[in-house]
């Protein structure tokens, strides 16, 4: 058993954890940082995984890790390792190894688990790493046809990507679109023509309630007593937050580390980002635990100023983006079709739409729209009342 002793300790090896690591390091080139990371490679991209990876076959996973140079110089790096205890008032650290590791601040960036199927869910591949990666990279290589169960944005992902590979995949998801309860149904109605027009078979409405091994493969049943044959299953339902540490060591969990302006938890020497960690949003009056590639940037980053010494509010509204064939979107705040929408069709393939509560925007989508997502946040941030006449024309293309 071993005691390190470090400055900054970062729990967690995704992109929160190295924004912090990164800004740590500019605004103290001195530094003693400590990384400690369930995975066993360097903190990487992660929305490669479900894109470039699958189908350029000139990117390789080797290209998806981030610039290993302050790891190499100022960060003492433990891979392949887990943080099992937490004693805040010590402010110390227990790995699986038994080793102990003391902090004067800590970053809790532990992310999140893909939730599970019900039943035997380990016949399912829930692609999150770079390992998860790697078995998908077969089923490509035998040109296999693949079930992608879940409409949500990991699921449409790796749906449109493999449709460009040797593989057969298919869909099942319980909405009637893709994205549903995101996206309104006309501009759902849309994306799943395109899916279908691009090869992918889709069957909405469904939940998988089995997935069994038979002699040829998989076989999925449905609550709709659909039965659907595939080589492999990919699931992509969303993550549950690793809160399991935080909730060990006393400090405030709701759906997620809640944490202050300053990224602080509930103990003021502890900080949280990413996917782990509830920060209040101001333009949505709300705690909001967001799952997304900018999103664990930003906070991550806000972090580690905090951690600094230097002074944070931290206020990001969430973003969100995603190409899907030839189309995309940018987005920022609450997508949700129970809202009020309003569609702002600017021409047949062009689109902004605003989600509305009480004649207020608390999001807007825009759809085949870029670089117009400052505009969008201003507009959330004046919370004006406004109407439907308001906004028609308020985001343009142009």
């Amino acid at each position: 058993m071993k005691t390190h002793d470090t400055t900054y300790l970062i729990v967690g090896g995704g992109m929160a954890a190295d924004a912090a690591i990164r800004e740590l390091c500019s605004h103290n080139p001195e530094a003693n940082i400590t990384l400690i990371s369930a995975e066993s490679t360097l903190p990487y991209d992660r929305p490669p995984l479900s894109k470039d990876l699958l189908t350029d076959s000139e990117t390789t996973p080797s290209d998806i890790v981030h610039d290993p140079e302050p790891y190499s110089q100022q960060v003492t790096t433990f891979l392949g390792r887990k943080v099992e205890f937490l004693a805040p008032d010590a402010h110390s650290v227990r790995d699986s190894e038994g080793n102990t590791h003391t902090y004067k601040k800590l970053l809790l960036a532990t992310g999140g688990s893909p939730r599970t199927l019900d039943g035997d869910s380990d016949l399912a591949l829930y692609f999150r790493t770079l390992s998860d990666f790697k078995h998908v990279q077969q089923s490509i290589a035998l040109e296999q046809r693949v079930a992608v169960i879940g409409g949500g944005f990991i699921g449409s992902e790796i749906a449109a990507s493999l449709s460009e590979t040797a593989c057969d995949p298919f869909m099942i998801f319980p909405g009637d679109h893709i994205g549903a309860g995101r996206f309104p149904e006309d501009l759902g109605r849309r994306i799943n023509e395109t899916y279908r027009e691009n090869g992918v078979d889709l069957l909405p409405g469904q939940r998988v309630t089995q997935i069994e091994k038979t002699a040829d493969g998989l076989r999925l049943s449905t609550d709709g007593n659909g039965r659907y044959a595939a080589d492999t299953a990919i699931a992509g339902l969303g993550i549950r937050p690793n809160t399991e540490l935080a909730e060990q060591a006393g400090l405030t969990v709701d759906d997620g580390i809640r944490v202050n302006e300053h990224l602080q938890t509930s103990h003021p020497d502890i900080y949280a980002a990413g996917d782990v960690a509830s920060a209040y949003r101001k333009s949505l009056d709300r705690y909001e635990r967001v799952e997304h590639e900018m999103n664990a940037i930003e906070m991550g980053k806000a972090a580690g100023k905090a951690m600094a010494g230097k002074e944070v509010n931290f206020e990001t509204l969430p973003l969100y983006y995603s190409d899907l064939f030839d189309d995309g979107f940018e987005a920022v705040g609450d997508l949700d079709t129970s809202l009020e929408v309003v569609e702002d069709w600017q021409d047949e393939n062009k689109a902004v739409m605003y989600f509305l509560k009480d004649h207020h925007v608390r999001g807007v989508l825009c759809w085949n729209i870029f670089g117009k997502t400052d505009e969008a946040r201003q507009l959330m941030r004046e919370n004006k009342e406004v109407t439907a006449e308001d906004l028609l024309g308020h985001i343009t293309a142009a």
